[in-house]
């Protein structure tokens, strides 16, 4: 999958738009792979704000939401996954792109292109129920390839 230069800016720009903020902002990169919506990258970055470090509940629950769907998908599935972590920015990124065709119903799709689907969505659920709790400490954000 490529990414051409509008969704480039597009996803810089917001992400830079608002660094100043506490708040921890969420991207998920989705595309359409057989003609169903199908998440390839997930990036989360920022403190929420909500309590020191150390004792952020909101922090926690996006770490652990997130760790969760990547040990999930590289451990249990063995997908070729890029993982970026940065305590230092709180950042962290997944990116399964590279399995796009596993993904993609057709010839060679399984259970696993099903179960690696309903891992991200229920990943992108879970954030979605955490921002309506925590609205002024998370934001979700979809672009679309």
């Amino acid at each position: 999958m490529k990414i051409c230069a509008s969704q480039l800016s597009e996803i810089i720009n917001y992400q830079f738009s608002i660094i100043d903020l506490k708040m921890i902002k969420i991207i998920f990169t989705e595309a359409s792979l057989g003609g169903r919506r199908c998440f390839l990258r997930f990036s989360a970055e920022g403190h929420s704000g909500y309590a020191a470090e150390g004792s952020d509940i909101v922090c926690a629950a996006v770490s652990a939401c997130s760790m969760l769907a990547a040990n999930t998908l590289t451990e249990q599935f063995g997908l070729p996954a890029i993982i970026e972590a940065d305590a230092g920015r709180a950042l962290f990124s997944l990116d399964i792109s590279g399995s796009a065709p596993l993904l993609s119903e057709g010839e060679g799709f399984s259970r696993v292109g099903y179960a690696v689907r309903g891992c991200l969505a229920g990943l992108y659920a879970q954030l979605l129920r955490l921002r309506g709790e925590y609205p002024q400490y998370i934001e979700v954000k979809t672009v679309k390839l």
